[in-house]
């Protein structure tokens, strides 16, 4: 059922002002755009306890019918699945910006693209608001463990960002990392989503690790790898040949999965 604009916490915005001299229709890139601004607007924030600020992470995105039917039906998955990419990349440049974890959403980011009528021809709007998880959905049951000092991480779904900078989700405070800086600012991320967690070398944004990420002694390629239950993560390798979770300013974390039992508990 469609929702109307302003209910429940929706704030709507054009992609970009209807210029009477433009014709061009919006492109996906645009929106693209748009979603980041919408999700950074202080409209759709909050703020907690502690100044962390709360972002949208449910978004609509509305075009006029000929629009969407030239433009972005055919592609419409691997469209979702870019602008999601372009949102979880924009609040962990924003937190890197801040040097700490200031923005946080506040769920699960979803997204949807559908046709709207009352547009004008070419013209697109996103629709942005807060939603969060329903309960018993917030965390999919993995963590990482430091090896071998056994502190954990809980994962939750999204982009979980791994180095010594205190903006990362997996903050690494040990002693010797942090003064040997062998393991990058921002070395590594999760992406945790669908049942599934994706290990990625380096930053969302395509920055490279200086000394490599590893898992169970192989290099993770630039696609990533998907982690499966006690996977060895190394960051950091003097010798790529030869990654040792002792090595002196190296990292080690185990990636471990919940197994549950029949009656649901773990």
């Amino acid at each position: 059922m469609r929702e109307p604009e302003g209910a429940a916490g929706w704030h709507a915005r054009p992609v970009r002002p209807r210029l009477p001299w433009s014709s061009e229709p919006v492109r996906p890139a645009e929106v693209a755009e748009a979603l980041t601004r919408a999700m950074l607007s202080p409209k759709t924030m909050l703020e907690d306890a502690r100044y962390n600020k709360i972002v949208a992470n449910r978004f609509l995105i509305e075009v006029d019918p000929e629009n969407h039917a030239q433009r972005y039906a055919l592609i419409e998955p691997r469209l979702l699945a870019q602008w999601r990419e372009g949102l979880l990349e924009a609040l962990s440049t924003a937190n890197s910006r801040q040097g700490r974890r200031e923005f946080r959403f506040g769920g699960r980011v979803s997204l949807e693209l559908r046709v709207s009528e009352d547009l004008a021809p070419g013209q697109a709007r996103v629709l942005a608001r807060i939603e969060p998880d329903p309960p018993g959905e917030a965390a999919p049951g993995y963590r990482l463990e430091s090896v071998p000092q056994g502190e954990g991480w809980p994962l939750r779904t999204g982009i979980v960002t791994i180095g010594r900078e205190p903006a990362c989700e997996v903050h690494l405070v040990d002693r010797t990392v942090q003064e040997k800086r062998l393991v990058s600012g921002q070395h590594a991320y999760l992406q945790c989503d669908e049942g599934q967690v994706w290990l990625f070398d380096g930053t969302p944004a395509g920055q490279p690790s200086t000394n490599g990420t590893y898992v169970n002694g192989d290099r993770v390629p630039a696609g990533g790898r998907q982690l499966r239950d006690g996977d060895l993560i190394v960051l950091a390798a003097l010798d790529p040949d030869d990654p040792r979770p002792d090595t002196p300013g190296a990292a080690a974390l185990r990636f471990l999965a919940a197994d549950e039992t029949a009656d649901g508990s773990v």
